[in-house]
């Protein structure tokens, strides 16, 4: 069998890191073996992603270090990936991607776009630096269109360049979860829960389905929000919702582990992003049963087939998602017609397997042609 070695610095457990313990289970059944390389802070404790990986018996190799770019913490990383004999290296994020940088040798080097963040000057300037690193690659897989069309604009050959939409495993229903929730919110009792779970980060929206959710409030409707995340935008959106009256109908939980109950007790699920890929925590929210409630950005339409499984809205406009939440709160049957709607499509077009299935289709691909 062969070997795929992934490459993730990172300690959460978000979207990109659900993809790459999904393509360390899966991958065997199509003649990989993966094993999980993650660079760790030194005093930081035993990141979410390493508990994960460990608990579906993936093989995982923690690299400690004091600080991601000292020369020393580069030379241990590059050790790490130089001496393990996979056949290819897959990296996933920029850091990983400078990690890797020169070291196929007899392996292939893949990296995955998972979305290059922009709001900021820092950001811009990693995603500039990382579209120059990635020319060197010997593939790199976008997990969406827009994804795949930033990086041709950044100059980045579309022979290069492939799109492998992310997908999930089926999430088996829980009838317990929405009482376990409410004895720990008693104020989502009797109320239609709309669920968030994402960063707390511009690119994420919130500040627009705030200002959305005020007009609601006013008309009378009935609902809380129960935002899950965590990230430098929290306290603004603290005070934007106290300023608008909504400091009753909004709850932040924070950080949280048990995503998949919460997203089993929500009656919608709220995604207002300005950027997107292919968000993982959709594909869970269509698995786990509320209504989708998301912006046109990335494959999201795609994902929900053109709005036949979701309510859209256009990014960064409050009143377009005012409308699209109006309609979702206002009709229980329309919510039960998406939703049903979506479990089909994320079961038959956005499995887990198909992913890792095109992933090894891939590496075998660039196996086959000598280095």
């Amino acid at each position: 069998m062969k070997k795929v070695l992934h490459l993730r610095a990172s300690g959460a457990l978000l979207g990109a890191e659900q993809v790459v313990l999904e393509l360390c289970r899966n991958s065997p059944k199509y003649g990989y073996e993966s094993a999980l390389c993650v660079p760790v802070d030194n005093g930081s404790g035993e990141p979410e992603l390493i508990r994960a990986a460990r608990a579906q018996g993936t093989e995982v190799l923690p690299v400690s270090f004091s600080s991601p770019f000292s020369v020393r913490s580069i030379a241990t990383v590059r050790e790490c990936l130089r001496t393990q004999g996979a056949d290819v290296i897959h990296t996933h994020g920029y850091r990983e991607d400078f990690y890797a940088l020169g070291l196929g040798g007899n392996a292939r080097l893949v990296a995955t776009n998972h979305l290059w963040k922009t709001t900021t000057r820092r950001l811009r300037f990693y995603a500039g630096m990382d579209a120059y690193l990635l020319r060197t690659f010997d593939h790199v897989v976008a997990v969406s269109g827009n994804v795949r069309d930033q990086m041709l604009a950044k100059g980045i050959s579309g022979q290069l360049v492939s799109v492998i939409p992310n997908g999930i495993s089926p999430i088996e229903p829980d009838t317990n979860d929405s009482g376990d929730l409410i004895a720990e919110f008693p104020s989502l009792r009797n109320k239609t829960v709309l669920v968030s779970v994402s960063t707390l980060t511009p690119e994420k929206g919130h500040m627009y389905a705030l200002e959305a959710l005020k007009s609601l409030s006013d008309e009378g409707l009935d609902f809380h929000w129960l935002v899950a995340g965590e990230g430098r935008c929290e306290s603004q959106l603290r005070s934007q919702a106290d300023a608008l009256g909504l400091s009753q109908r909004v709850t932040f939980a924070g950080h949280r582990s048990d995503v998949k109950r919460i997203l089993r007790a929500a009656d919608i699920f709220l995604m207002p992003s300005l950027a997107e890929g292919l968000p993982i925590a959709m594909l869970e929210a269509m698995w786990c049963g509320p209504a989708i409630v998301a912006t046109r950005v990335g494959d999201i339409e795609f994902a929900l087939a053109d709005g036949q499984c979701g309510f859209l809205a256009d990014p960064g406009d409050a009143g377009s998602l005012e409308s699209a939440l109006r309609q979702a709160l206002s009709s229980a049957g329309s919510r039960k017609s998406v939703t049903d709607s979506a479990l089909q499509r994320v079961s038959e077009k956005l499995s887990a397997d198909a992913m890792t299935r095109s992933y090894c289709s891939l590496y075998d691909k660039l196996l086959s042609v000598k280095p």
